[in-house]
């Protein structure tokens, strides 16, 4: 099944004259991949990972939680950068040369 992510990295090949293929179910079974590869006349061009944004409710659920003029908010943690940093090197540390 394809998510919006990958649809839309499906598309921006296509739109730069890239042809995008999935990996096969055999290469999937001997270990991780990236989710497409992308060919131009046949030849392989790149790896494409493809990503999508997800909704961050911490401060909705903050808002709701509050009694009425409470202050809410402030600093957290953000690993969004650590997480994707770290796909990707273990991803790229798979990859067949």
């Amino acid at each position: 099944m394809v998510n919006l992510g990958e649809q839309f990295a499906e598309e921006l090949c296509r739109c730069h004259g890239l042809k995008p293929e999935r990996f096969s179910k055999e290469e999937l079974r001997r270990g991780k991949t990236p989710d497409y590869r992308a060919f131009r006349a046949g030849e392989l061009v790149l790896y494409c990972e493809a990503k999508h944004i997800q909704l961050d409710t911490w401060l909705d659920d903050k808002l709701e939680e509050a009694a009425p003029l409470e202050l809410v908010g402030g600093l957290r943690p953000d690993p969004i950068y650590n997480r994707l940093a770290e796909h990707v090197h273990k991803r790229l540390s798979n990859l067949p040369l």
